[in-house]
């Protein structure tokens, strides 16, 4: 009986380290590969406009944080030669 306890608490205790390890790994994110020398070219409510780059053309959700606050940039809108709206 004593076994069966032990070995259950230790089950409990090793899926609670996996999953803490784990849960690490799917929400943060990696920022190391980003430039930091996003210009913004623009704003007006609800877009952003900035210099264009293989890292502002690339699809997907992504926060932009600056000195005095943060913004969300969504999906790619469109663009021109030299920017990029999201």
């Amino acid at each position: 009986m004593l076994a069966t306890v032990a070995f259950v608490l230790l089950a409990v205790v090793v899926r609670a380290g996996v999953s803490w390890y784990f849960s690490s790994k799917v929400l943060v994110p990696d920022h190391s590969n980003w430039p930091q020398d996003v210009t913004v070219e623009g704003l007006s409510p609800g877009r952003i406009v900035v210099s264009r780059s293989e890292w502002t053309e690339r699809p997907g959700v992504y926060g932009l944080d600056w000195q005095a606050g943060h913004a969300v940039l969504g999906e790619v809108l469109g663009g021109s030669g030299d920017t990029v709206t999201r």
